[in-house]
């Protein structure tokens, strides 16, 4: 069984890394992208945010079938891996759509770890 204490820490750092990608493209809107640098720390900041919901144990990942624990894999990889692939429009739809909903995932989650 896996220590409550170190997955509640796992997600909410995933939480707050989700929420500051979010916030940093709401801060500068369509044109995040523009920059590279600043396209590059919110990539970073979703990386990071599939990294700390990776490390929830698979246990506890079956007990929340509806977190999209593949997808969240899969774009990680990408970020870190295959930077070159990323496709900016993917990371923007994942910052307006797969993030907030992710954010009341983990809540959820939070509520009964």
């Amino acid at each position: 069984m896996a220590d409550p204490g170190r997955v509640r820490w796992h997600l909410a750092q995933a939480k707050k890394d989700a929420q500051d990608a979010i916030d940093g493209r709401a801060r500068l809107g369509k044109d995040w992208a523009a920059d590279p640098v600043t396209k590059a720390g919110i990539t970073k900041l979703v990386e990071t945010a599939a990294e700390y919901m990776g490390n929830v144990p698979l246990d506890i990942q079956a007990r929340f079938p509806d977190v999209p624990w593949k997808s969240m894999a899969g774009m990680r990889n990408v970020a870190s891996h295959e930077y070159h692939r990323l496709d900016v429009d993917i990371v923007e739809s994942t910052l307006e759509v797969d993030l907030p909903k992710l954010i009341a995932q983990i809540d959820e989650m939070l509520a009964v770890i």
